[in-house]
């Protein structure tokens, strides 16, 4: 193993430095292909499941400046830092590839029923085509007909296409979470540097509201303290020291990562880690490089487009024949065709489903909403209204009083309460594009309009045990996957009956028998606690193993990757996986799971009423064929039937 003139081992360039030079060609030679390229894809996104695997927080801090090459008092030298650039790259998580508007607009417009109506159209016009060769006045009924079908596509489809760009801008805002500049020393001199210009190696200063600029190991603190619950669920600050005080890197003092918040103090560290190759940046990979399934709520729309589909389309082709033989001409039946087409499509479902599935803010209102928490006789000073059943009310004396004895009882229960307040802020004071200053304070601190209380215990709600057991009833299987310790999490679990009375873990059987944990065969014991390091070590065959004997579990001090494997697991035996979760750290398993929520009741309700009008459409055309009752219904007023039920 040699070091280059930074003191870097081999190792260490190659593990922080993945961008070695491509000469199309596999470790033994051969040309590239497109399988090596798959293969090589899965093996990233294995590697990025493992655990964080990292020394940098246990050696020694002058073993850390000697390998990254940098002084803690004057940092790295302008030179190195853009050697570190070039070779790195910026520091910034790199996007996931996203589908071309142009494919997404396609998709809207061609995709599921309007295909059919597609066709209708293309047919009504070949129709007229046809009587403009033959007639010298044909009519224009199936050039009507063709354009509102064509219309009525492409307004459909321009609708829900808008529903998604809505959507997608609203995912945009969290780039938010990037912070945008870091103060670094280089050259001995303190430099305010855009944070994609940070390299490993860089000395950095962060205070109380600045977001961590990328991985570092604190070299000094002074009541430093970040909110990491982005990325491990922590809802309290967590204090940042120079001090090792684990081994687990995600759980020690003295390392800070990259994109979370500094909230008390100041700090000072040495960045070891920038851009994907940060803790935040391969959760971020995780979750972009996960192969996506269909969900079940697409699987059932398809299988409902599907089916539907094979209805008008044989139906359409019965009346077609059956007119024929009737000794209709072969225009007028393909018009029967297209009639039965458009009676069976809900033309407005593609909306109905998009508005259902999509609900967003009010983008036609720019104002802000300022809004404070805090200890409650604080915020109660700065209020002098009070929001109650929707309406706003003077905040007098006697409330106060009320809310400060519930504030002192509560707190007696051993419970932290805080009071929450809100304020409307006006749009010719406070503009969009205001610039606020949580320094300087320039926006009111009084005069505010109370919300109310919140009290926070650590014990679960009384309602948990109840929706676990409905769970049950249901036949779903109820797993906990959390970050506290063992001993926390099955106590917890046994509170809401995620682990039945009665039902025995191995260390509580060993217990009762008074025999080691590794005589007690584990598929005797119905329930299974089961720590992180634990889930490390052993198999994909083992964790099945554990999923399958076992009726009830918990999995203790669990990481981001260990969420997502377990997900990945359960999926592996066949079962449907819905995932509750918040933060950057359930991401991974956020997107793998088979997320279904009650909007699916509401998507089946909404589908049933588009199809309520079907019969009644079609009953005309067969009466007219088989009876030669007049027609009460052409296909154009059908199509205004179903765009005003439907939309």
């Amino acid at each position: 193993m040699t070091d280059d003139k930074y003191g870097r081992s081999d190792s260490y360039r190659v593990a922080v430095n993945p961008r070695v030079p491509d000469d199309g060609r596999t470790p033994d030679g051969r040309p590239k292909g497109r399988r090596s390229k798959a293969a090589k894809k899965a093996a990233d996104l294995d590697d990025l499941k493992q655990e964080v695997q990292m020394d940098e927080h246990k050696i020694p801090i002058e073993e850390l400046y000697a390998r990254l090459g940098t002084n803690p008092s004057t940092g790295l030298t302008s030179q190195q830092a853009r050697e570190i650039l070039e070779r790195d790259g910026p520091n910034s998580l790199t996007p996931p590839k996203k589908t071309p508007e142009w494919v997404k607009f396609c998709k809207n417009l061609f995709g599921g029923f309007s295909l059919l109506l597609w066709i209708g159209a293309v047919l009504c016009f070949i129709a007229y085509s046809i009587q403009a060769g033959t007639f010298e006045e044909p009519p224009d009924d199936n050039l009507y007909l063709g354009a509102v079908l064509a219309i009525v596509v492409i307004v459909t489809g321009c609708f829900s296409y808008y529903q998604e760009a809505r959507s997608s801008k609203i995912m945009e805002s969290f780039k938010n979470m990037v912070p945008q500049y870091a103060i670094v020393i280089r050259d001995g001199q303190k430099l305010h540097l855009p944070a994609e210009e940070v390299v490993a190696g860089d000395v950095c200063e962060v205070k109380g509201g600045d977001r961590i600029p990328a991985d570092i190991r604190v070299i000094q603190a002074q009541g430093f303290k970040v909110d990491n619950s982005s990325l491990t669920g922590e809802s309290e600050p967590q204090t940042r020291s120079p001090e090792l005080t684990n081994e687990n890197p995600l759980e020690t003092r003295n390392l800070a990562f990259f994109s979370t918040n500094c909230v008390e103090g100041t700090g000072m560290g040495v960045v070891i880690n920038t851009g994907d190759r940060t803790v935040m940046g391969r959760i971020a990979n995780l979750a972009s490089g996960l192969e996506m399934g269909e969900t079940p709520i697409a699987r059932e729309i398809a299988h409902f487009i599907h089916l539907i589909t094979g209805v008008a389309v044989f139906l359409g082709v019965t009346f077609f024949v059956i007119a024929f033989i009737l000794g209709y001409h072969w225009l007028d039946a393909v018009i029967f065709l297209i009639g039965i087409i458009v009676a069976n499509v809900p033309e407005g479902l593609l909306a109905t489903v998009t508005v259902t599935v999509h609900e967003t803010e009010d983008p036609d209102d720019p104002s802000y909403i300022l809004c404070m928490k805090g200890a409650p006789e604080r915020i109660l000073d700065r209020c002098s209204t009070i929001f109650i059943n929707g309406k706003e009310k003077v905040l007098d004396d006697e409330m106060k009083e009320a809310f400060n004895n519930a504030y002192l009882e509560l707190g007696g229960l051993g419970e932290r309460v805080i009071g929450f307040c809100d304020y409307k802020l006006p749009t010719d004071k406070y503009p969009p594009g205001y610039p606020f200053d949580a320094d300087e304070q320039n926006f009111p601190l009084t005069g505010l309009r109370f919300l109310g209380l919140v009290s926070m215990i650590d014990p679960p709600r009384a309602a948990v045990p109840d929706a676990v057991a409905k769970c049950r009833s249901a036949g779903i299987k109820v797993i906990m996957v959390t970050g506290d310790h063992p001993i926390t999490a099955k106590a917890i679990a046994k509170a809401v009956g995620i682990i039945s009375e009665g039902n025995e873990t191995v260390e509580d059987i060993a217990q009762r028998l008074n025999v080691p944990v590794e005589e007690v065969n584990p598929r005797d014991a119905k329930a299974a606690v089961i720590h992180g390091s634990e889930l490390r070590d052993i198999s994909p065959d083992q964790l099945d193993d554990i999923l399958r004997y076992h009726t009830e579990i918990v999995f203790a001090r669990t990481s981001p990757q260990q969420k997502l494997i377990i997900v990945e697991g359960c999926q592996r035996l066949g079962a449907i996986v819905a995932v509750t979760g918040d933060g950057v750290n359930d991401s991974p398993a956020l997107k793998k799971a088979d997320i279904g929520r009650l909007i699916f009741d509401n998507l089946k309700k909404s589908i049933a009423y588009t199809l309520t009008s079907n019969i009644p459409e079609i009953s005309p055309f067969l009466l007219f064929i088989l009876a030669d009752v007049p027609l009460p219904l052409g296909t154009v007023t059908i199509l205004c039937i179903d765009l005003g039920t439907d939309m």
